[in-house]
Formats: C-alpha cells, structure tokens, sequence
C-alpha cells in the first residue's frame, strides 16, 4: 500500500508510468513538429536547381518511372498507325479490291481504337485500390507481369475478335501504368518532363515502324527492362509513413537525395514533415475510401484534379509534335516564376483567341486563299502555348491539389475523367471534320471556342493558386474554405495546424 494514498503500491506505478508514457509522446511529438517546421522553411526557400541537385537521384528514378507513362501512350500515338501498315490490314482485314486492297470494316476498326480505352477504366480504378493496399511500387509491378502476358493475346490473336479482347486486356495494365507510375513520380519530383518523352519516344516508335513487314511491326517489348528499373526504384515515402514504416521511409528518402545531403538530420527532417502532413489529413479523413473524396473539403479538391483533366483532354489533336515538344521544354524554365493558375487562365485565353480565329478565317478563305496560311499560323501558335500552359500546368496542379493520403484514387479519377472527354472530344471532332458527316471543316473553331470559353469560367472561379505551397499549407487553406482567388494571398505560418 502506498503511505500517503492507501492505494495499491501497483495501481500507483502503473498510473505513474502511464502519465510518463503520455508526456513522452508529448515531447517525442513536440521534437517532430519542430524539425519537419525546420525542414518546411528550407524546402519552400530552396530555389529550383538547388532543389534539383539535392533531389538529383529522384530526378534520375523519376525518368526511369515515367518510361511506363511513355508505354501508356503507345496506344494514343501509334494504334491509330498500325491499322494503315499492310501487313496488319492483310492479317485482319478482308480484302476489298485491287484498289483498296486489304481493309478492316469501319465498326472494327472503331472497336479496335476503343479497346484499350475500355481497358484503361477498369485498370485506373484497380490500380487506385492496390496503391493504397500494397504501395505505387508494386502496383506497377504487377501491371508490368500483366502486360507482358496480354501482349501475347495481340501478338497471337487469330482474328480480329481475339484482338480486341487483347487490347482490352492490355488497356487495364496501361490504365494502372497512367494512375501509379504519376502518383510515385509526383512524390518524388516534378513530371514536366513526360510530355517530351512520350513526343520523343511515340515518334521513334513510328518511325521504326515504318518499312517494317512482320509481325514486329506492330509489337512492343519493353516490360523486362522496365520490371527491372521499377524493382530497383525506391517505394514512395508518403506511401510508407501512410503505413507507418518510418524506418523505410527513411531510407527510401535517402535513396532520392543526393550523397552530400545524406545526413541523418536532413533525411529525418523530411519524413517529419510527412509524418506532420499525414497526421494533420488523419484528422481530418479518417479512412481512405473512394467516396470520401466526395466529402468536406476533398470534395473541392476532386473537382479542381477532375475539372483540370477535363479541360486538359477537350483539345484538337494536330500532330505538330515538333512545336509541342517546345513548348513543353519553354514550360520548365517558366514554372518557378509563373503561378500554377496565372499560366493555365493566360494559356487557355490565348488558346480560345486562336480556335476563334482560325473559326472567323473560314469566310475569307474562299475570296483570300492566303487566309489558309493564317489558319494554320493560328494552330501552329495554339499548339505552343497549349503544350507550354494548359498541359504541363494540368499535370503539376493535379499532383499538388489532391490530399497526400487520398492522391492515388483522386488521380484514377481525374484520369478516367480526362479518359472520357477525350473519347468524347474524339468523337465529335470526327464526326464535325468528316465530310460525309457534319461537314463543319474550320468551322469547328466556334464549337470549340464555346468549350474553352466555359473551361475558362470554371478555371477563373474554381481553380486556386498552389504554387510555392507544401501539401500541409494546401491542407490548410482547403479545411478553412479560402476563397480561390485568395489562396495566394493567406498567410500559413508554419506553426499552424489548422
């Protein structure tokens, strides 16, 4: 018995070393919120090359990574090709006359250009629930084993039939590619860089393809190498404090940074920060379940990732992938001066006067045929500044707005969304240009100049500003409701929890 109390000597200890334990975690706790408050100051006053230099691996693995991101766009930029090679048209179409020769049906060909589309849904919304289950890693992973097995559906398919159920089948591994191999590179490094490879990359494919009379001519063998590249890739840290394995995010941020600036001091630093993140949002979204990006502040931030994809994929496909490419690469030197928002309302503004343009020339072309050299001015600069702002900035504001703990299933939908204004821009734009059908020529400029106009009524009031902004002050200024227009403007001290 204790003297003073009359309680059991046993009851006080263990209510002593209870009260010890809990202003233990208090002070462990207060020691984490001063060294990720340390980190963030550094972070957010780290010019850009000094940023690249300490996170140089990450850069390097974020490459690597984003070759499953260039596999993805196969289908887009070179499906459409291989239908037109003799070799494919001989193989699954019927033969027409010695004119045409050997042509596949136009229902079939329709099918075949949507299969992997198909397959690409389904794959996104799966990829999104083994992200959370088993990280971004493994995701992509498994993608590159189903991959390599469905291709051997398309590569055997003995009729037209069998090929459709393969690229099916491949669209869902191309799907998860899209949705985890994004979320793994924006949490290691920026991606601007892709749009450059998938150019780059897309056109080589094509070319190669070109002379080519077998069946490699429409083939593609890039799992092994990747497989590789991927398993030797570190895990993302935010997936692993999400899994409260602090010790191999440690150690996978470690792996990012650069030899000079691996000390024990700067690597703990950065996963407080994380840890300070993550536990801010566990407050806020108890569970990780998709409808919860519908609810409270989530739901803003799913609108604005939706929205952007949206906008992003409502676009004219002119195959000028030389002015594309540069403006992609003009992007990355404007980014660390230019807000997020500022570039996507000027690039949209400019994109809608240039549509509406080549729109108004469609009645001087008659009487000036030179009017035809504007149009296509016109497009060229719409082209540019597409790629140079709507595009790379829809790219980096998606990877920044979505809630860290919720980034993987609000990424699957803002990527089934871009998916289906896409097919839906797709369809409409044939059917305008095609001259059996609507017959509007140029004239499409008006209807796509409505378009943009309405994107940008919605990006003025709904889209806010993230530049210059970590993950835990965007938390922040969802929570509190902050006017778009105002994100800018508020003040998050780095004291701050809500």
């Amino acid at each position: 018995m204790d003297d003073k109390t009359g309680v059991p000597q046993d009851v006080v200890v263990g209510e002593d070393l209870e009260r010890h334990e809990s202003k233990d975690s208090e002070v462990k706790w207060n020691m984490l919120i001063v060294e990720a408050t340390e980190a963030e100051v550094v972070e957010k006053g780290m010019p850009l090359w000094t940023a690249i230099k300490l996170y140089r691996r990450g850069v390097r693995w974020s490459m690597a990574i984003s070759l499953c991101l260039i596999m993805t766009g196969f289908q887009a930029s070179l499906l459409s090709v291989i239908i037109a090679l003799p070799i494919f048209r001989e193989r699954y179409g019927r033969y027409d006359n010695k004119k045409h020769g050997y042509q596949l049906t136009a229902q079939w060909q329709t099918m075949l250009g949507l299969g992997a589309s198909f397959g690409e849904f389904v794959g996104i919304f799966i990829a999104a629930w083994c992200q959370d289950r088993w990280g971004c890693q493994r995701t992509i992973q498994l993608g590159l084993i189903g991959i390599t097995a469905f291709v051997f559906v398309v590569f055997f398919a003995p009729s037209v039939q069998v090929l459709f159920l393969g690229e099916f089948l491949c669209g869902m591994p191309w799907g998860a590619f899209s949705s985890a191999s994004f979320v793994l590179i924006s949490e290691a490094t920026i991606p601007n860089h892709l749009a450059v490879g998938c150019c780059l990359v897309g056109a080589g494919v094509v070319m190669g393809l070109d002379g080519r009379k077998d069946k490699w001519a429409y083939k593609w063998v890039w799992p092994i190498p990747i497989f590789i590249l991927v398993t030797l890739a570190p895990e993302s840290p935010w997936w692993l404090v999400r899994r409260n394995k602090l010790r191999r995010a440690e150690k996978s941020v470690r792996r990012l940074l650069s030899h000079a600036h691996r000390n024990d001091d700067a690597v703990e630093g950065i996963v407080a920060m994380m840890v300070r993140t993550n536990q801010h949002e566990k407050e806020t979204t108890k569970e990780i379940r998709t409808w919860d990006l519908w609810k409270g502040t989530n739901a803003r931030r799913t609108e604005i990732a939706s929205g952007l994809s949206t906008t992003e994929s409502v676009r004219i496909n002119l195959g000028l992938r030389g002015l594309a490419i540069v403006g992609t690469v003009c992007s990355w030197f404007a980014f660390p001066y230019i807000g997020r928002r500022t570039m996507f309302l000027w690039g949209l503004a400019i994109n809608n006067l240039c549509i509406l343009g080549v729109g108004l020339l469609t009645f001087a072309v008659n009487t000036h045929p030179a009017a035809s050299w504007g149009m296509a001015g016109l497009l060229c600069v719409w082209t540019a500044v597409y790629d140079f702002s709507v595009a790379s900035t829809a790219c980096v504001i998606v990877g920044e707005v979505s809630s860290t703990r919720l980034r993987a299933k609000t990424v699957s939908i803002a990527r089934n969304a871009h998916n289906a204004s896409f097919l839906l821009a797709g369809v409409l734009n044939t059917y305008m240009l095609n001259a059996t059908a609507w017959n509007w020529g140029s004239k499409a400029g008006f209807f796509w100049f409505g378009t943009g106009m309405c994107c940008f009524v919605w990006a003025f009031f709904r889209l806010p500003e993230t530049k210059g902004r970590s993950f835990r002050e965007l938390d922040i200024l969802f929570e509190r409701g902050v006017p778009t227009r105002e994100f800018k403007n508020v003040s998050i001290e780095v004291t701050d929890e809500a």
